[in-house]
């Protein structure tokens, strides 16, 4: 009976480890280096950024063009040099800062999690 419950903590522990250092990646302050933020294109982070972008970014932004709405377009953000009002690269980690951290108009959204941003940015590199 004691082994099994030292293996049930043992894959609780880890369970949580892994958790935790998913959801690392923005807690800790965005990694100085490009290449160590890596973007999701699992459907599932695709799908979620859709909907949290349609609930929490669609008033001001439309993802599907270059047109201001209130706030810029978004289309092919991801895909151009410089992000189009802060003019800082157009990087992953960028965008995060930005919707944690806002320049100029924009609101900060602080009810999204980490793992919401990154869902949001998975979804952004697919228009």
């Amino acid at each position: 009976m004691v082994d099994r419950k030292r293996i049930a903590v043992f894959f609780f522990l880890c369970a949580a480890l892994l958790s935790g250092c998913r959801s690392m990646t923005l807690q800790q302050g965005l990694p100085d280096k490009e290449s160590k933020f890596v973007v999701r294109t699992d459907e599932r982070s695709i799908e979620t950024g859709r909907l949290l972008f349609a609930l929490k970014c669609s008033r001001c932004h439309d993802p599907y063009s270059t047109d201001r709405v209130f706030g810029p377009g978004l289309k092919g953000i991801l895909k151009r040099a410089v992000l189009p009002v802060s003019q800082k690269p157009a990087t992953p980690a960028n965008i995060a800062r930005q919707i944690r951290h806002p320049f100029y108009e924009m609101p900060a959204i602080q009810e999204l999690s980490d793992d919401d941003i990154l869902d949001i940015i998975a979804f952004l590199n697919t228009t």
